[in-house]
Order: C-alpha cells, then structure tokens, then sequence
C-alpha cells in the first residue's frame, strides 16, 4: 500500500543534490580538524550528525548548520546588492570578512 510518507520518501530519494562548493570545503576543513584533534577520519555523516548533537542547544545547532553552509551574510554575499558593496569588509582590518575571520582573527 503506498502512503503520502511512502511516496515522499521515494521522491526525496530519487533527487539529486548539488553540491555546494562552500559546504564541500567546510566539512573538508572540519573533517582535516577533526582528524588533527583525534586522530581518526570522520565521514561527512558523521559531521552532520554531530551538528545536530542533543547535548548542543537548538540556536547552537543552527548556528553551525549555518555555518557549513556559509549562509551568514558577510563578505561576498554584500558584492552583488547595489549601495551595500562596503560591507563586505571587516569595519577593523577592511580585510573580506569569513566566518573564521569574525570568529577567530578579528
């Protein structure tokens, strides 16, 4: 018997994903830390699993699925809206602003 969760499933399956060049070197880059920091190679899987740990708070797992996805609107995402080129960089050190930029440099 095919049910509308039965039928959703196939088709969600049957999709094909693009992959995106930012989530490709994010979870390339959390993948080399996490090697550096226990010595074992984690799968993309795993990663995501691990973003959506129930130890982590629901904003912190946003915050991180954002993160690998490089959603934020910094930097580059400013280059293509007239008025706004400006903001692509830091207000500090006018370097192109990046996550790891707010995060650690700055």
């Amino acid at each position: 018997m095919l049910t509308q969760a039965l039928a959703y499933k196939g088709i969600l399956e049957s999709q094909t994903h693009r992959k995106r060049l930012t989530t490709e070197t994010n979870l390339s880059l959390t993948r080399d830390a996490l090697a550096a920091h226990h010595n074992d190679i984690d799968t993309d899987e795993t990663i995501w699993k691990g973003l959506h740990n129930s130890v982590l708070r629901i904003k912190t797992c946003q915050f991180l699925y954002k993160a690998m996805h490089g959603m934020q609107k910094i930097g580059n995402y400013w280059n293509h809206i007239p008025g706004y080129e400006e903001r692509h960089a830091c207000c500090l050190c006018e370097t192109t602003e990046t996550m790891e930029h707010v995060l650690i440099h700055c």
